[in-house]
């Protein structure tokens, strides 16, 4: 059985758990809180990983809160790998291997696929 991870960001509002699925893909769960995505970087190309955010925005899959600071999952939500999710919920590029821990412990998703990875 695989642990449940975390992630959280006071700062930024944004306080995410997710499943892990398939060793490396994470489902953030529903309920879990993502940060706005910033707009003080004055590049205006297109970021895929702002765009990801923004395709579940559309999707209905993140909704604004009520109060209108940060973004509340509407549902289960698979992302690829734990860098992905963690781009959403912090609202900016994150490293997802060692931004999500295992509940109630400092051990990264890094460090818990290295010892998966060890006792295979």
């Amino acid at each position: 059985m695989f642990p449940v991870f975390e992630l959280v960001n006071s700062k930024r509002l944004a306080r995410a758990t997710a499943s892990v699925v398939d060793g490396h893909k994470l489902f953030v769960r529903k309920g879990s809180t993502a940060s706005l995505w910033e707009t003080s970087n004055t590049n205006t190309a297109v970021n895929p990983r702002r765009t990801r955010q923004e395709g579940l925005i559309v999707d209905g899959k993140l909704k604004l809160s009520a109060c209108g600071t940060h973004f509340i999952f509407s549902e289960d939500v698979l992302f690829s790998t734990p860098t992905a999710a963690a781009d959403v919920v912090n609202g900016r590029t994150s490293s997802g291997p060692t931004d999500w821990r295992i509940i109630g412990s400092t051990v990264t998703f890094r460090e818990w696929l290295k010892q998966e990875e060890a006792t295979e």
